[in-house]
Parts: structure tokens; C-alpha cells; sequence
């Protein structure tokens, strides 16, 4: 199993990790407050299939694959920020671009999406869109009433 840095320790970062760490992977969460980055990865270290840690969202990146467990304009920050480090790792885009004001638009250009915008950004990195259609309850959980849970991907890199 690869192993996997979530940047962001809210409840999806929760949701994403609670998964892999379900399938064996190995997860390092990051985000800007360390402390609370070490908090989840101790309580997901419990019983989990795979090694969990935590640190602050300035550390260097670690794994083959990076997801961007942040809102929009955050995981735009870490694409400008980052792209050199997130090169040549998948990068998992989960945002919702809306106009959190509003709830009436998406932010990004009407003939784009979120993941497009992320991917302009990191010309060197696998840009997939993924778990922004799931809850983070339901990824915890890791079923919908009683059924196994589906999460869609998204991506134009055949790999």
C-alpha cells in the first residue's frame, strides 16, 4: 500500500485517513496547527491497519501521493507554495470550489473546475479529483447502510 500525506486535519482529513489507514496505508497528516495534526494521527492510531503520524503543514512532504484535505483557495496556496515538492506525486484535490459567502456560484472560471485550476498550477504532478461527493461521516464509517462506501475519482492520467 502507498503511503499518503494528507495536508489538512479537519473532518475530512479524518474520513480520508480513517480509509487508508482501514487498507494498510502508511498516512501523514499535516496541517498548520502541529499540535492538532499529532492529536488525530493518535487517535486514528488506534487499531488502525497502517502507521499514522502527525506534524505542522510546513514539513516536508512525504509519499506518493498528497491529498489536498483544505478549501479551495488553501489548496491553491499549497499548489503555488509546494509545486516544486508535490512534483511527480499524485495529488488528490477534494474541494468544493463555492462561493462560501453566497453558496449561489463556483469560484472558478465557468469553462474550469477545481481540479483544472489545481493542475495548471502543478504541471509536473497527476492532479485526481476524489471524495468531494462524500461525507466525512460516511468515509469514517467506511459504509452507507450497511453497503460497502463507493468514492468516485476523477483524473485524466491514465496511470
Amino acid at each position: 500500500m502507498a503511503a499518503v500525506t494528507i495536508i489538512g486535519a479537519g473532518n475530512m482529513g479524518r474520513g480520508i485517513a480513517t480509509r487508508l489507514l482501514a487498507g494498510g496505508a502508511d498516512v501523514r497528516i499535516l496541517a498548520p496547527d502541529a499540535e492538532k495534526a499529532a492529536t488525530l494521527a493518535g487517535e486514528l492510531g488506534q487499531g488502525a491497519g497502517g502507521s499514522v503520524s502527525g506534524a505542522g503543514a510546513a514539513e516536508p512532504l512525504s509519499g506518493e501521493v498528497v491529498v489536498l484535505a483544505t478549501p479551495y483557495e488553501a489548496a491553491l496556496e499549497i499548489a503555488d507554495a509546494r509545486g516544486d515538492e508535490l512534483a511527480g506525486r499524485v495529488v488528490v484535490d477534494i474541494t468544493n470550489p463555492v462561493d462560501w459567502s453566497s453558496f449561489d456560484r463556483l469560484v472558478t472560471p465557468a469553462d474550469s473546475s477545481a481540479a483544472e485550476e489545481i493542475a495548471k498550477r502543478l504541471p509536473g504532478s497527476p492532479v485526481v479529483k476524489a471524495f468531494n461527493t462524500t461525507f466525512a461521516g460516511t468515509l469514517v464509517d467506511g459504509e452507507v447502510e450497511g453497503a460497502p462506501l463507493d468514492v468516485l475519482l476523477a483524473g485524466d492520467d491514465g496511470d
